[in-house]
């Protein structure tokens, strides 16, 4: 089981590290955002997720959810969003398994029911 907690931990560790406070002053206004920023690029984001979301891949669909959740749920950043983005991103076929599983559920029901 993923531990949530210290993935978030991590990213928000690495983003501190990369913070620059003009830049994120900069893109909250354009982005005309109550959520503060970090001050990190985008790539900049991809290249801290890539690197630290190898050691927490979920195994199983409830694992998946629930890190994507949790890391929704504690942002206080901007790029703790995009992070747990890149995260549901990089592992994607737990979204697949679900649409897949609910299609299944669907179908069965129907044919319960009638």
């Amino acid at each position: 089981m993923v531990n949530a907690k210290l993935l978030f931990n991590e990213f928000k560790t690495a983003f501190e590290q990369q913070a620059d406070l003009t830049r994120a002053k900069e893109q909250q206004r354009y982005m005309k955002s109550s959520m503060p920023y970090f001050g990190v690029s985008v790539p900049g984001v991809r290249k801290i997720v890539d690197k630290i979301a190898k050691k927490y891949a979920p195994e199983t669909n409830d694992d998946y959810r629930a890190v994507v959740r949790y890391l929704f749920d504690h942002a206080t950043h901007r790029e703790q969003w995009y992070a747990g983005q890149q995260y549901a991103e990089k592992f994607k076929k737990f979204i697949i398994e679900f649409v897949q599983f609910s299609n299944l559920c669907k179908s069965f029901c129907k044919m319960t029911i009638a």
